[in-house]
C-alpha cells in the first residue's frame, strides 16, 4: 500500500510585535491569530465561489492594533462588531499596509521585510493584540462594502506605551497540508 492520503488543510497566523522606546528594542512579543468568521467566508468564496461582488479579492490588507484586554476573541469578531476597541491614537494617518513579499518555498506568506508600524502619540495606555483589516481608515467599523476584519490575535505581553513608542507589528500565515 502506498502512503495514507491526507483530507485537509490548515492555515495558521502569528502576530508579531517589536516595541521600542527612544530607538531601543524594549520587548518582542507574539499572538497566535483568530480567524474570524467572515475572514473564513472570505477565503472560501474568494478562492472557490467563482464570480461575483463578494469573490473579488482584497488587494490590500491593513494592520490594525487594539486597546483592550479580551482573550476571549472566539471568531465570532466582524468588521462592523469587533470584540475590542481599535487604538487610533498613532501617528500614522490610517491603517498600516500590510505589504507582504508573497509566500515562500515553505508555504509563508509574511510582511516581515516591511513591517507594520505604529509610532504612539498618546501615552499611558495598553496595546493587547493586533488584527487584519480590508479598509485603512482607523476606527471605521461600518458594515458594507468590502470591510472586513480577517483575523485578530491577543499578544503574549500586552504592552504599556508611551508617547514616541514605536511598536512594529509583523504577521505570518503558514499553509500546511494536514
Amino acid at each position: 500500500m502506498g502512503a495514507k492520503p491526507r483530507d485537509g488543510f490548515k492555515l495558521g497566523g502569528i502576530f508579531y510585535l517589536k516595541h521600542f522606546r527612544n530607538g531601543v528594542l524594549i520587548c518582542e512579543t507574539e499572538g497566535h491569530n483568530i480567524c474570524t468568521d467572515e475572514g473564513l467566508i472570505r477565503i472560501m468564496d474568494v478562492f472557490f465561489g467563482g464570480a461575483g461582488a463578494n469573490n473579488t479579492q482584497t488587494g490590500t490588507w491593513y494592520v490594525g492594533i487594539y486597546n483592550d484586554d479580551n482573550p476571549a476573541l472566539d471568531g465570532d469578531e466582524n468588521y462592523d462588531v469587533p470584540v475590542f476597541t481599535e487604538d487610533v491614537d498613532y501617528d500614522e494617518a490610517t491603517r498600516p499596509a500590510y505589504v507582504e513579499a508573497g509566500a515562500t518555498a515553505g508555504f509563508v506568506v509574511t510582511n516581515t521585510a516591511s513591517p507594520a508600524v505604529f509610532t504612539i502619540t498618546v501615552g499611558g495606555q495598553t496595546i493587547y493584540g493586533a488584527g487584519l483589516f480590508s479598509v485603512n481608515t482607523k476606527g471605521d467599523h461600518a458594515a458594507g462594502g468590502n470591510n472586513r476584519l480577517f483575523c485578530c490575535a491577543q499578544f503574549a505581553l500586552e504592552r504599556a506605551v508611551l508617547a514616541a513608542d514605536v511598536l512594529n507589528v509583523t504577521y505570518a500565515i503558514t499553509g500546511t497540508d494536514a
